[in-house]
């Protein structure tokens, strides 16, 4: 049986007091890819992970990304975004 852990990938500042984190879990032997909103408990404490996530299997990790890019054509159709905004720098 595999051990539980995560892997962080990357993370997303959401604002003064939460952040998106992305991480591949491997959690009671099921691998999923988590995006999750950490929060601190308390006031500069380590920031903790929230109910607010969701946990996608790999299996469908590709339909998702199928999904988002659906989303965003319909940021820059809507004009919530531009086109030059999703295509910056990845890191």
């Amino acid at each position: 049986m595999v051990k539980d852990h995560d892997i962080q990938v990357g993370e997303v500042v959401k604002s003064a007091r939460q952040t998106l984190r992305f991480s591949l879990r491997i959690f009671k032997g099921t691998k999923f890819i988590d995006i999750r909103t950490f929060s601190p408990l308390t006031e500069g404490g380590e920031p903790k992970p929230t109910a607010k996530g969701v946990s996608v299997p790999p299996h469908l990790w590709p339909e998702f990304r199928k999904v988002l890019a659906r989303v965003d054509k319909a940021l820059c159709e809507q004009k919530w975004l531009d086109e030059e905004d999703l295509c910056g720098d990845e890191g």
